[in-house]
């Protein structure tokens, strides 16, 4: 099982792996967790400089990642089940200065009531990023509206 006090880990570039990164699927969203026991392990494969896990057959890509996350976490047991969901080039890629330009377009837009930004290219590509986000952009939107109906 997963270690319970860690979320994921990271496999740096130099390490030439399919597998970009793992997160403990499970122990950041419970109810995830399946009937019968057991755990969910959300993989990443792919990078920006080097896509050749795209190229990869289905089946050959979901072989290589659970054998990448065996050697990296020494979980012995094959996937009961895998799901493959292809996001091409989905992932920001931020370059330095990003957060401050980010910052400069939101103090532009927040001159203009009723309108928000909100996405994974703004303040960060997590989900947990993205629904702060969202939830941060709902709250602006509903403030000005509310202003200019009062």
């Amino acid at each position: 099982t997963p270690p319970p006090a860690a979320s994921g880990f990271l496999v740096p570039s130099v390490e030439q792996k399919t597998l970009t990164a793992c997160a403990w699927y499970t122990s950041k969203w419970g109810n995830a967790r399946p009937q019968g026991g057991g755990f969910v392990l959300r993989c990443f494969a792919g990078r920006s400089a080097d896509d050749a896990a795209a190229q990869l057959a289905d089946d050959e890509l979901c072989r290589r990642i659970a054998a990448e996350v065996r050697e990296a976490t020494g979980i012995a047991a094959a996937p009961e089940k895998t799901s493959l969901t292809r996001w091409d080039r989905a992932l920001p890629q931020f370059e330095v200065g990003h957060l401050d330009r980010a910052g400069r377009i939101e103090r532009l837009v927040e001159r203009h009531r009723g309108i928000a930004l909100a996405g994974a290219g703004y303040w960060g590509s997590g989900l947990t990023d993205c629904i702060s986000g969202g939830r941060a952009a709902a709250r602006r939107v509903a403030q000005g509206l509310f202003h200019a109906a009062g």
